[in-house]
Protein backbone atom coordinates (compact mmCIF):
# COMPACT_ATOMS: atom_id res chain seq x y z
CA UNK A 1 0.00 0.00 0.00
CA UNK A 2 1.37 3.42 -0.94
CA UNK A 3 2.16 5.87 1.83
CA UNK A 4 -0.36 8.70 2.27
CA UNK A 5 0.69 12.25 1.48
CA UNK A 6 0.17 14.21 4.68
CA UNK A 7 0.10 17.96 5.25
CA UNK A 8 0.34 19.36 8.78
CA UNK A 9 -1.21 22.80 9.23
CA UNK A 10 0.35 24.73 12.11
CA UNK A 11 4.05 24.87 12.98
CA UNK A 12 3.86 25.28 16.73
CA UNK A 13 5.16 22.71 19.20
CA UNK A 14 2.52 20.07 18.37
CA UNK A 15 2.77 20.61 14.61
CA UNK A 16 6.55 20.30 14.61
CA UNK A 17 6.49 17.24 16.87
CA UNK A 18 3.86 15.64 14.64
CA UNK A 19 6.08 16.22 11.60
CA UNK A 20 9.13 14.77 13.36
CA UNK A 21 7.24 11.68 14.55
CA UNK A 22 5.72 10.94 11.13
CA UNK A 23 9.14 11.44 9.51
CA UNK A 24 10.65 8.95 11.96
CA UNK A 25 7.96 6.46 10.92
CA UNK A 26 9.13 6.72 7.32
CA UNK A 27 6.50 9.13 6.02
CA UNK A 28 7.19 12.45 4.29
CA UNK A 29 4.95 15.02 5.98
CA UNK A 30 4.74 18.59 4.74
CA UNK A 31 4.61 21.27 7.42
CA UNK A 32 2.78 24.53 6.68
CA UNK A 33 2.75 27.54 8.98
CA UNK A 34 4.90 30.49 10.00
CA UNK A 35 7.57 30.18 12.66
CA UNK A 36 6.06 30.37 16.16
CA UNK A 37 6.33 33.70 17.92
CA UNK A 38 8.59 33.92 20.95
CA UNK A 39 6.83 33.77 24.32
CA UNK A 40 9.51 34.28 27.02
CA UNK A 41 7.22 33.84 30.08
CA UNK A 42 5.42 30.73 28.82
CA UNK A 43 6.39 27.31 30.19
CA UNK A 44 5.16 23.73 29.94
CA UNK A 45 4.88 21.18 32.74
CA UNK A 46 5.96 18.01 30.97
CA UNK A 47 5.16 14.59 32.43
CA UNK A 48 8.27 12.37 32.96
CA UNK A 49 7.00 9.86 30.37
CA UNK A 50 6.65 12.64 27.81
CA UNK A 51 10.10 14.04 28.57
CA UNK A 52 11.44 10.56 27.79
CA UNK A 53 9.38 10.61 24.59
CA UNK A 54 10.96 13.92 23.56
CA UNK A 55 14.40 12.51 24.28
CA UNK A 56 13.60 9.50 22.10
CA UNK A 57 12.99 12.01 19.29
CA UNK A 58 16.46 13.45 20.03
CA UNK A 59 14.86 16.55 21.56
CA UNK A 60 16.61 17.29 24.83
CA UNK A 61 15.62 20.74 26.10
CA UNK A 62 16.98 22.19 29.30
CA UNK A 63 14.44 21.91 32.11
CA UNK A 64 13.81 22.16 35.84
CA UNK A 65 12.86 18.95 37.64
CA UNK A 66 9.93 19.06 40.08
CA UNK A 67 9.69 16.39 42.76
CA UNK A 68 7.59 18.35 45.28
CA UNK A 69 4.43 20.42 44.94
CA UNK A 70 2.60 22.43 47.59
CA UNK A 71 -1.16 22.72 47.12
CA UNK A 72 -2.74 25.41 49.29
CA UNK A 73 -5.93 27.26 50.11
CA UNK A 74 -6.18 30.27 52.45
CA UNK A 75 -6.57 27.85 55.39
CA UNK A 76 -4.86 24.59 54.46
CA UNK A 77 -1.83 23.24 52.62
CA UNK A 78 -0.55 19.87 51.52
CA UNK A 79 2.77 18.66 50.13
CA UNK A 80 2.59 16.25 47.21
CA UNK A 81 5.87 14.39 46.69
CA UNK A 82 6.88 12.19 43.80
CA UNK A 83 8.33 9.69 46.24
CA UNK A 84 4.75 8.95 47.39
CA UNK A 85 4.30 7.09 44.10
CA UNK A 86 7.86 5.75 43.91
CA UNK A 87 8.74 8.35 41.27
CA UNK A 88 11.74 10.65 40.95
CA UNK A 89 9.79 13.63 39.61
CA UNK A 90 6.21 14.83 39.25
CA UNK A 91 6.98 16.85 36.13
CA UNK A 92 9.63 18.87 34.31
CA UNK A 93 9.32 22.59 33.55
CA UNK A 94 10.43 23.60 30.05
CA UNK A 95 10.32 27.09 28.62
CA UNK A 96 8.26 27.45 25.44
CA UNK A 97 11.06 29.22 23.57
CA UNK A 98 13.56 26.54 24.58
CA UNK A 99 11.32 23.70 23.38
CA UNK A 100 10.61 25.42 20.07
CA UNK A 101 14.33 25.92 19.49
CA UNK A 102 14.97 22.20 19.92
CA UNK A 103 12.01 20.98 17.85
CA UNK A 104 12.92 23.36 15.03
CA UNK A 105 16.48 22.05 15.02
CA UNK A 106 15.14 18.55 14.43
CA UNK A 107 12.76 19.68 11.68
CA UNK A 108 15.64 21.36 9.86
CA UNK A 109 18.13 18.52 10.43
CA UNK A 110 15.66 15.99 9.05
CA UNK A 111 15.02 18.28 6.06
CA UNK A 112 11.27 18.08 6.56
CA UNK A 113 9.53 20.18 3.92
CA UNK A 114 8.31 23.32 5.68
CA UNK A 115 6.47 26.20 4.05
CA UNK A 116 6.80 29.01 6.56
CA UNK A 117 3.66 30.90 5.62
CA UNK A 118 -0.07 31.03 6.34
CA UNK A 119 -2.13 29.13 3.75
CA UNK A 120 -4.49 31.18 1.58
CA UNK A 121 -7.29 28.75 0.82
CA UNK A 122 -8.36 25.11 0.91
CA UNK A 123 -10.66 23.11 -1.36
CA UNK A 124 -10.93 19.51 -2.51
CA UNK A 125 -7.78 18.26 -0.78
CA UNK A 126 -5.75 21.18 -2.13
CA UNK A 127 -3.99 23.84 -0.06
CA UNK A 128 -3.17 27.09 -1.85
CA UNK A 129 -0.04 28.95 -0.78
CA UNK A 130 1.30 32.20 -2.18
CA UNK A 131 3.34 30.59 -4.94
CA UNK A 132 2.03 27.04 -5.26
CA UNK A 133 -0.84 24.63 -4.62
CA UNK A 134 -0.30 21.34 -2.80
CA UNK A 135 -2.61 18.34 -3.01
CA UNK A 136 -2.55 15.71 -0.26
CA UNK A 137 -4.46 12.71 1.09
CA UNK A 138 -4.69 13.83 4.72
CA UNK A 139 -4.55 17.17 6.51
CA UNK A 140 -3.71 17.30 10.21
CA UNK A 141 -4.89 20.49 11.92
CA UNK A 142 -2.36 21.52 14.57
CA UNK A 143 -3.08 25.23 14.23
CA UNK A 144 -4.50 25.97 17.66
CA UNK A 145 -7.76 26.86 19.34
CA UNK A 146 -8.93 29.14 16.51
CA UNK A 147 -7.89 26.54 13.93
CA UNK A 148 -8.14 27.76 10.33
CA UNK A 149 -8.12 24.17 9.10
CA UNK A 150 -10.94 23.09 11.45
CA UNK A 151 -13.14 25.84 10.00
CA UNK A 152 -13.15 23.90 6.73
CA UNK A 153 -15.18 21.19 8.47
CA UNK A 154 -18.62 21.17 10.06
CA UNK A 155 -17.32 19.59 13.29
CA UNK A 156 -19.22 21.03 16.30
CA UNK A 157 -17.03 22.50 19.03
CA UNK A 158 -18.05 22.86 22.67
CA UNK A 159 -17.01 26.25 24.04
CA UNK A 160 -16.13 26.69 27.73
CA UNK A 161 -16.12 30.23 29.12
CA UNK A 162 -14.24 30.52 32.42
CA UNK A 163 -14.66 34.27 32.91
CA UNK A 164 -11.03 34.33 33.98
CA UNK A 165 -7.73 35.70 32.71
CA UNK A 166 -4.35 33.96 32.79
CA UNK A 167 -1.49 36.25 33.77
CA UNK A 168 1.97 34.85 33.07
CA UNK A 169 5.40 36.26 33.88
CA UNK A 170 8.92 35.38 34.97
CA UNK A 171 9.42 36.12 38.67
CA UNK A 172 12.74 36.69 40.42
CA UNK A 173 12.91 36.11 44.19
CA UNK A 174 15.66 36.20 46.80
CA UNK A 175 15.14 32.67 48.11
CA UNK A 176 15.86 29.58 46.04
CA UNK A 177 12.86 27.61 44.80
CA UNK A 178 12.82 24.03 43.52
CA UNK A 179 9.20 23.11 44.32
CA UNK A 180 5.95 23.89 42.53
CA UNK A 181 3.36 25.91 44.41
CA UNK A 182 -0.36 26.19 43.62
CA UNK A 183 -2.84 28.20 45.67
CA UNK A 184 -6.62 28.09 45.25
CA UNK A 185 -8.87 30.87 46.52
CA UNK A 186 -12.09 32.62 45.53
CA UNK A 187 -10.23 34.87 43.08
CA UNK A 188 -8.62 32.05 41.08
CA UNK A 189 -5.53 29.85 41.02
CA UNK A 190 -1.98 31.11 41.58
CA UNK A 191 0.94 28.90 40.53
CA UNK A 192 4.71 29.28 40.77
CA UNK A 193 6.75 26.77 38.80
CA UNK A 194 10.51 26.47 39.39
CA UNK A 195 12.98 27.23 36.61
CA UNK A 196 16.57 26.15 36.10
CA UNK A 197 17.68 29.35 37.78
CA UNK A 198 16.44 28.58 41.29
CA UNK A 199 16.03 32.29 42.02
CA UNK A 200 13.37 32.48 39.32
CA UNK A 201 9.92 30.96 38.89
CA UNK A 202 7.31 30.96 36.16
CA UNK A 203 4.10 32.63 37.28
CA UNK A 204 0.74 31.36 35.99
CA UNK A 205 -2.13 33.22 37.65
CA UNK A 206 -5.64 32.30 36.54
CA UNK A 207 -7.77 35.00 38.09
CA UNK A 208 -11.29 36.37 38.20
CA UNK A 209 -12.34 39.44 36.21
CA UNK A 210 -12.33 41.59 39.37
CA UNK A 211 -8.78 40.60 40.33
CA UNK A 212 -7.69 41.03 36.70
CA UNK A 213 -8.92 44.64 36.84
CA UNK A 214 -6.95 45.24 40.06
CA UNK A 215 -3.80 43.84 38.45
CA UNK A 216 -4.25 46.12 35.45
CA UNK A 217 -4.90 49.16 37.67
CA UNK A 218 -2.33 48.64 40.44
CA UNK A 219 0.24 46.34 38.83
CA UNK A 220 0.87 42.65 39.26
CA UNK A 221 3.70 43.12 41.77
CA UNK A 222 1.34 45.06 44.04
CA UNK A 223 -1.28 42.29 43.96
CA UNK A 224 1.25 39.51 44.50
CA UNK A 225 2.18 41.06 47.85
CA UNK A 226 -1.11 39.81 49.30
CA UNK A 227 -1.33 36.52 47.37
CA UNK A 228 2.17 35.06 46.95
CA UNK A 229 3.89 33.00 49.67
CA UNK A 230 6.55 34.97 51.55
CA UNK A 231 9.38 32.78 50.24
CA UNK A 232 8.41 33.64 46.65
CA UNK A 233 7.76 37.35 47.10
CA UNK A 234 8.93 38.92 43.83
CA UNK A 235 11.84 41.31 43.64
CA UNK A 236 11.57 41.57 39.86
CA UNK A 237 8.91 40.70 37.30
CA UNK A 238 9.66 40.28 33.59
CA UNK A 239 7.62 39.60 30.46
CA UNK A 240 4.23 40.00 32.11
CA UNK A 241 1.32 39.37 29.76
CA UNK A 242 -2.21 37.98 29.98
CA UNK A 243 -4.90 36.26 27.93
CA UNK A 244 -8.61 35.56 28.50
CA UNK A 245 -9.24 31.91 29.35
CA UNK A 246 -11.57 29.79 27.26
CA UNK A 247 -11.69 26.08 26.56
CA UNK A 248 -12.84 23.99 23.63
CA UNK A 249 -13.48 20.33 22.89
CA UNK A 250 -14.40 19.18 19.41
CA UNK A 251 -17.16 16.56 19.21
CA UNK A 252 -15.47 14.71 16.33
CA UNK A 253 -11.79 14.09 15.76
CA UNK A 254 -11.89 14.04 11.98
CA UNK A 255 -14.09 14.76 9.02
CA UNK A 256 -13.21 13.25 5.67
CA UNK A 257 -9.52 14.02 5.07
CA UNK A 258 -9.13 16.58 7.90
CA UNK A 259 -7.93 15.36 11.32
CA UNK A 260 -7.68 17.48 14.48
CA UNK A 261 -4.88 17.34 17.06
CA UNK A 262 -3.57 19.40 19.97
CA UNK A 263 -5.32 22.70 20.69
CA UNK A 264 -7.28 22.49 17.43
CA UNK A 265 -9.05 19.53 19.04
CA UNK A 266 -9.01 20.44 22.73
CA UNK A 267 -7.95 23.50 24.72
CA UNK A 268 -8.18 23.22 28.49
CA UNK A 269 -7.71 25.40 31.55
CA UNK A 270 -3.99 25.71 32.40
CA UNK A 271 -4.31 25.08 36.14
CA UNK A 272 -3.35 21.39 35.95
CA UNK A 273 -0.48 21.90 33.50
CA UNK A 274 -1.53 19.01 31.27
CA UNK A 275 -2.30 20.76 27.96
CA UNK A 276 0.86 19.93 26.01
CA UNK A 277 0.91 16.45 27.54
CA UNK A 278 -2.47 15.85 25.92
CA UNK A 279 -1.08 17.13 22.62
CA UNK A 280 1.85 14.73 22.81
CA UNK A 281 -0.60 11.91 23.52
CA UNK A 282 -2.48 12.91 20.36
CA UNK A 283 0.74 12.71 18.34
CA UNK A 284 1.57 9.25 19.64
CA UNK A 285 -1.93 7.87 19.06
CA UNK A 286 -2.54 9.45 15.66
CA UNK A 287 0.88 8.64 14.22
CA UNK A 288 0.51 4.98 15.24
CA UNK A 289 -2.98 4.85 13.71
CA UNK A 290 -1.64 6.26 10.43
CA UNK A 291 1.47 4.08 10.21
CA UNK A 292 -0.58 0.92 10.90
CA UNK A 293 -3.17 1.96 8.31
CA UNK A 294 -5.89 1.56 10.95
CA UNK A 295 -9.30 3.14 10.55
CA UNK A 296 -9.03 6.76 11.70
CA UNK A 297 -11.81 6.02 14.20
CA UNK A 298 -9.13 4.27 16.28
CA UNK A 299 -7.69 7.70 17.06
CA UNK A 300 -11.00 8.77 18.62
CA UNK A 301 -11.24 5.50 20.53
CA UNK A 302 -7.72 5.92 21.92
CA UNK A 303 -8.04 9.57 22.98
CA UNK A 304 -11.65 10.54 23.67
CA UNK A 305 -11.90 9.26 27.25
CA UNK A 306 -8.64 10.95 28.21
CA UNK A 307 -9.71 14.29 26.72
CA UNK A 308 -13.11 14.11 28.42
CA UNK A 309 -11.54 13.31 31.78
CA UNK A 310 -8.99 16.12 31.46
CA UNK A 311 -11.73 18.64 30.62
CA UNK A 312 -13.91 17.50 33.49
CA UNK A 313 -11.00 17.72 35.94
CA UNK A 314 -9.75 21.16 34.92
CA UNK A 315 -13.24 22.64 34.48
CA UNK A 316 -14.26 21.45 37.95
CA UNK A 317 -11.11 22.76 39.59
CA UNK A 318 -11.52 26.16 37.91
CA UNK A 319 -14.89 26.82 39.59
CA UNK A 320 -14.94 29.35 42.47
CA UNK A 321 -16.55 26.87 44.89
CA UNK A 322 -13.58 24.50 44.63
CA UNK A 323 -11.77 26.49 47.35
CA UNK A 324 -14.35 25.78 50.03
CA UNK A 325 -14.44 22.10 49.05
CA UNK A 326 -10.65 21.83 49.21
CA UNK A 327 -10.63 23.62 52.57
CA UNK A 328 -12.81 20.83 53.96
CA UNK A 329 -10.68 17.95 52.76
CA UNK A 330 -7.14 19.24 52.24
CA UNK A 331 -4.79 17.74 54.80
CA UNK A 332 -7.27 15.09 55.95
CA UNK A 333 -6.36 11.42 56.11
CA UNK A 334 -8.55 10.77 53.07
CA UNK A 335 -6.48 13.09 50.88
CA UNK A 336 -3.14 12.03 52.29
CA UNK A 337 -3.95 8.37 51.76
CA UNK A 338 -4.87 9.03 48.13
CA UNK A 339 -1.88 11.09 46.99
CA UNK A 340 -0.45 8.08 45.20
CA UNK A 341 -3.81 7.48 43.49
CA UNK A 342 -3.94 11.15 42.40
CA UNK A 343 -0.44 10.92 40.88
CA UNK A 344 -1.34 7.69 39.11
CA UNK A 345 -4.52 9.27 37.69
CA UNK A 346 -2.49 12.18 36.33
CA UNK A 347 -0.17 9.58 34.78
CA UNK A 348 -3.12 8.07 32.92
CA UNK A 349 -4.26 11.47 31.64
CA UNK A 350 -0.83 12.68 30.58
CA UNK A 351 0.51 9.49 29.01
Amino acid sequence: MSKPKIIIIGAGVVGQLMAIQLHNYGLSPILIGPQPVKLPPMVYAIHPYNLAYLQDLNIQPECAHVSTMEIATPNQSLLVQASSANKDNLCHIIKHDTLIKHTQQQVLQKKIEWHQETPISYKDKCISLHKKDIVADLFIACDGKESWMRKHTSIPVQQLEYEQYAHIATISHSMKNNAAFQRFDETGTLAFLPLQNQHQSALIWSCSHSLHQKIIKHGIKNQLKTHAPVRLEPIQIKNHTFIPLTGILASKYHQNEIILAGNALHTIHPLAGIGLNLGIGDIRALSKTLIKNNDIGQYYYDRHNVHTKAHWLTHSMAQPEITSIMDLVLGTRIVKANIRRYIEEMDRICF
